[in-house]
């Protein structure tokens, strides 16, 4: 596969894009059976657990909404810019993303800060790992503020998308100084409905450039008649270490780290859901999301080989996923619908399904095999 770029070509293994925008989105999904990460190659996406929205999904067939992302600022310059193309969209000197079955990778180059992006599930635990590599390759030193942005829900998709601010209600959020996490829970309606956990821990291989900031309450993040493109969190000012019972509950820590020219610092933001327990989660959330990403990173070939299931086959199932996904939640594609002739020759239109026990009201893939491949 080929990737065209404004600024340059450069061929993928298995399945990158330079556009930040397309036509439709290319979406990636990411699970163990129990937590599902989807993420788009912009950076849109939503985080699901057993049933429950982690992070908050929203279908719009205008744009590609997400929930979840990294900022970065540069202390003395100013400038504000995410890991991925969203939420900022500031046009990047150089944008890659690459898929793989194991991890979603974004790549992109501003003002001689280049940043990496890693994005994989545990295979064991339902968590989440978001790691970011930062790289200085300008000749002077550069400080860099590292925030990353989650709106929580803990709570069904049908739910969330019914009352959104009712649910909000039961959210309740705690900082935990001795891991650097903070610390998510819904407050049960019913005594007999299971206690929901989030934890939202960093983590940094290097030497930090100051304490470790918080902020559990999306009013002060984003600012009055802002949004998440430009919040106010990021005009320069501290985080303000809300937590407890707020109105619109996020979970966002931030790390200031100083490179020198030539130096790189890896941060990594976990991500872990538990249900069923009354009493908040015993184990370090430090230590149960840190061997998330190298066993995510281990297993899904093995896993892969077990199936017999080759590179081209990987791509044309995550392409089939994705536009089923896209039909749902996205932006509509119709690069895998029939043609327009086909499409006219349908006289019975949805009831036509009906016979055959199918009601037509979700998206529906059809997938017609022409051939055997000889091994």
């Amino acid at each position: 596969m080929k990737c065209a770029s404004s600024r340059r070509r450069r061929r993928c293994r298995c399945g990158g894009f330079d556009r930040r925008t397309r036509s439709f989105p290319h979406a990636q999904f990411l699970s163990n059976g129990n937590y599902v990460t989807i993420v788009t190659n912009a950076g849109g996406g939503s985080s699901f657990c057993r049933g429950l929205a982690v992070t908050k999904s929203r279908r719009d067939p205008t744009r590609d909404p997400g929930s979840q992302f990294v900022y970065l600022r540069d202390v003395r310059s100013g400038s504000v810019w995410s890991a991925t193309y969203h939420p900022t969209a500031a046009e990047p000197d150089d944008y890659m993303v690459e898929f793989r079955a194991e991890q979603a990778t974004f790549r992109r180059h501003d003002d001689e800060i280049s940043t990496q992006l890693d994005v994989a599930v545990s295979t064991e635990d339902d968590v989440e790992v978001r790691r970011v590599t930062v790289v200085n390759q300008s000749t002077r030193i550069r400080e860099i503020d590292v925030t990353s942005y989650a709106e929580i829900v803990l709570a069904a998709p049908a739910d969330d998308l019914a009352h959104p601010a009712f649910g909000k209600l039961f959210l309740e959020t705690e900082y935990l100084a001795d891991s650097a996490a903070l610390l998510c829970h819904r407050r049960a309606r019913d005594p007999r409905e299971p206690a929901v956990w989030a934890v939202h821990v960093l983590s940094l291989e290097g030497r930090p450039q100051g304490p470790v900031e918080w902020e559990t309450d999306r009013a002060r993040f984003i600012g009055r008649g802002r949004d998440t493109d430009s919040p106010a969190a990021l005009d320069g000012r501290a985080l303000s270490g809300t937590t407890g019972i707020v109105l619109d509950p996020i979970l966002s820590l931030r790390q200031r780290i100083r490179l020198v020219p030539g130096a790189s610092v890896r941060l990594s933001f976990r991500d872990r859901h538990r249900l069923g327990s009354q009493r908040r989660p015993r184990r370090s959330p430090r230590s149960t999301a840190t061997r998330a990403r190298p066993r995510a990173h281990s297993r899904s070939p093995s896993r892969t080989r077990r199936a017999a299931c080759v590179i081209w086959a990987f791509r044309a199932t995550r392409r089939c996923c994705s536009s089923v996904w896209r039909r749902g939640c996205s932006s509509p594609d119709g690069s895998l619908r029939a043609g327009p002739d086909t499409i006219a020759s349908n006289e019975l239109g949805q009831a036509g399904l009906w016979p055959h026990g199918i009601s037509g009201d979700l998206p529906i893939l059809l997938v017609r095999v022409v051939g055997r491949r000889r091994t």
